[in-house]
């Protein structure tokens, strides 16, 4: 099962918040069970010009290389322990930290106009690996976001199906 490391901040300065969540998320690897971790970073957005510094600062201090993320009007939580809470017209921010089976995901860049600006290595592990669900984090700037996730998600169809009739060749 996969587990979360787990913090919030309210603090409005980056550096303390970045400092709080770290103090939260030290995680141990260990040899008996090797893992992939992957970060998740979500901030109100009077941070937003400091996600890379408070990524940055994660990345170096917890020794997750893989962080992913977005900004938003508040943000939202619910911690292992059944803690719930909420942050709007204030600021916070919320990170978490996630163990995966190795070689179970990738991360795609951010896209601007077209699929095609998944690398080619990514469209192999795409299709070797068929993944059977995303999380998408869409940039509410960009005028054609839903259609790339609309286009996203038809590639990622014909994927499935390509590898479902390759399966039944071979039978």
């Amino acid at each position: 099962m996969t587990t979360f490391a787990f913090a919030v901040s309210e603090e409005k300065n980056w550096a303390n918040a970045a400092k709080k969540l770290a103090a939260s998320l030290i995680t141990k690897p260990t040899k008996e069970h090797p893992r992939e971790l992957l970060g998740w970073l979500y901030i109100t957005d009077d941070l937003a010009t400091d996600f890379q510094n408070i990524s940055k600062y994660l990345r170096d201090t917890t020794g997750v290389n893989n962080w992913i993320g977005s900004v938003g009007i508040g943000v939202c939580w619910l911690d292992g322990a059944g803690q719930s809470g909420e942050a709007f017209g204030r600021t916070a921010a919320v990170a978490m930290i996630s163990e995966h089976p190795k070689d179970s995901y990738r991360i795609l860049p951010r896209l601007g106009r077209s699929t095609s600006e998944i690398p080619k290595a990514t469209r192999h592990w795409m299709m070797s690996s068929n993944p059977s669900f995303g999380v998408v984090h869409g940039d509410p700037m960009n005028e054609i976001i839903s259609n790339l996730i609309t286009t996203l998600t038809k590639e990622m169809e014909n994927i499935k199906k390509f590898v479902e009739y390759q399966m039944l060749e071979r039978i």
